[in-house]
């Protein structure tokens, strides 16, 4: 039998604007946590803990790679987080003045992940969102916005929390799944390993849609199976959209 997982969440409150980058202006809003539920993950863990300065990364134009490896593919994660030894807990910025997602963030193990099937999000309208399908030779599945999870469900098991759940493109929702198919299979796995995962939101100044997300994981064992460090792109090949608001047209390129 599983050992059930102690979740421990840790809410915020207080704005924090992390910088730009260049003159794109990408902001990321991180917010200062209050009373932790736990008295020892406030101990070991601080409020510059959880973020990070997206602000000092170049991320270059979609030029039709989806994928970026930033930093050499070596997550930003300080001493304090690869250090950490207590138990799992789940990050989550509350939504900016604009209603936008910040940093999610948390350890996980396979005692925690859920067992029951993910339940409906349809009723959770993200920042940006807008329901709109294009035809099956443009977009497969037809429809081009996802409601995507930022820490996904079959590790953490939030489902229609509104803090987690941003606008995205279906290519970039499949893009995002491929990287946590690894985190997945790891802990699947393995029941003795932990992995410390988080998932940054990047917005260009006061637009309504990423323009993608910052996804870094790093597994806590000694031989660190699994570490990357991984810019996706939240676009959709052959549609233009309008990020300020998430409206879109067909267009000959992605971006």
């Amino acid at each position: 039998m599983k050992k059930k997982r102690k979740w421990i969440f840790v809410t915020l409150l207080t704005l924090v604007l992390l910088g730009t980058a260049g003159s794109s202006d990408k902001q990321i809003a991180e917010q200062m946590p209050t009373e932790a539920q736990s008295a020892e993950i406030q101990e070991a863990l601080q409020v510059s803990d959880y973020a990070v300065d997206v602000g000092s990364i170049d991320i270059p134009e979609y030029s039709g790679t989806d994928f970026y490896i930033v930093n050499n593919n070596v997550p930003y994660f300080n001493e304090n987080i690869r250090n950490y030894d207590g138990d799992d807990f789940i990050y989550l910025s509350e939504l900016d003045e604009l209603g936008r997602c910040g940093t999610c963030m948390g350890q996980f193990s396979q005692a925690g992940m859920p067992q029951e099937e993910r339940g409906p999000i349809g009723h959770i309208k993200p920042s940006g969102w807008h329901t709109v399908k294009y035809d099956k030779n443009i977009i497969q599945d037809m429809y081009l916005y996802n409601r995507c999870h930022l820490l996904m469900y079959a590790i953490s098991g939030l489902n229609d929390d509104e803090r987690n759940l941003i606008t995205g493109t279906r290519q970039f929702n499949l893009d995002m799944l491929e990287l946590e198919k690894q985190v997945y299979d790891l802990l699947k796995a393995d029941d003795t390993v932990k992995v410390m995962y988080r998932v940054t939101p990047i917005f260009d100044g006061s637009n309504l849609v990423a323009d993608g997300v910052l996804m870094e994981c790093l597994s806590l064992d000694a031989a660190q199976r699994l570490s990357f460090c991984v810019f996706i792109y939240n676009v959709q090949d052959g549609i233009a959209i309008d990020y300020s608001n998430g409206e879109s047209r067909i267009s000959g390129g992605g971006k």
